[in-house]
């Protein structure tokens, strides 16, 4: 017998599609695949692409109060230009009963049996090429799902989730660039709804260890990338 059959119906509807999925045929199913230009048909897609951009991201859950329903949020992601598609890959992950301390200098552990959790992380949109902003831009959206219970489902938890995104494009080198240095540019929709661009970056001013590949204003802002001293411009 599964036990996760007995938990209550609201909760965990994402782990109960994986058990009933896995527990069907031979278990494996095809999933579309999200590109700027809809979801694939299948869950395939065979042609050569190229990784363009890799992100490391980390994501977590916050106190949660029970486990009846799981935790999930949204977030949207700037990718580089003439991504096509995104695989996600997770590095690790914690799920923990218990909460942590409101300046997160610890955490308050509580002893529960371990009932059902797991972890989930979604391409659910990449945007189309923003032309209208110079440069031009992307983006995508970024789906995570989080969920612990014991037999109650009534006890506190938190979790994280580590993971990476890997961003192919076409082999043509007019849809790529050149490897960007600055950090990542992520915003947590509200209310799961996100836009379809970020609002306009902060002004680039490169570190001491940096050169400028573009123009400088007089305030410093480096129009163009910042790259190391020690490697030519793209």
């Amino acid at each position: 017998m599964f036990p996760v059959f007995f938990y209550h119906k609201r909760a965990f509807v994402f782990l109960l599609t994986l058990l009933i999925t896995a527990l069907s045929g031979c278990g494996t199913v095809e999933r579309r695949i999200e590109t700027p230009f809809g979801p694939t048909p299948d869950g395939k897609v065979f042609t050569n692409l190229q990784v363009i951009g890799i992100l490391n991201l980390e994501t977590g859950s916050g106190n949660q109060t029970d486990a009846f329903t799981e935790f999930t949020t949204t977030a949207l992601v700037e990718v580089p230009v003439g991504t096509q598609l995104i695989v996600p890959a997770v590095r690790g992950w914690s799920l923990v009963f218990g909460e942590l301390e409101p300046d997160l200098s610890g955490i308050k552990y509580d002893d529960h049996h371990y009932g059902v959790g797991g972890v989930k992380v979604m391409v659910t949109k990449v945007n189309p090429v923003n032309t209208v902003v110079t440069p031009p831009t992307q983006t995508a959206e970024i789906t995570l799902e989080m969920a612990l219970a014991d037999h109650s489902q009534d006890d506190r938890w938190f979790g994280t989730i580590a993971y990476t995104l890997i961003c192919f494009g076409l082999p043509s080198g007019a849809t790529g660039g050149p490897i960007s240095l600055d950090p990542p540019r992520v915003v947590i929709c509200p209310e799961n709804q996100c836009p379809d661009s970020l609002p306009p970056a902060p002004p680039l001013k490169c570190p001491a260890t940096q050169q400028c590949c573009g123009g400088v204003d007089p305030d410093g802002t480096c129009t163009g990338q910042c790259w190391p001293r020690n490697m030519d411009c793209p």
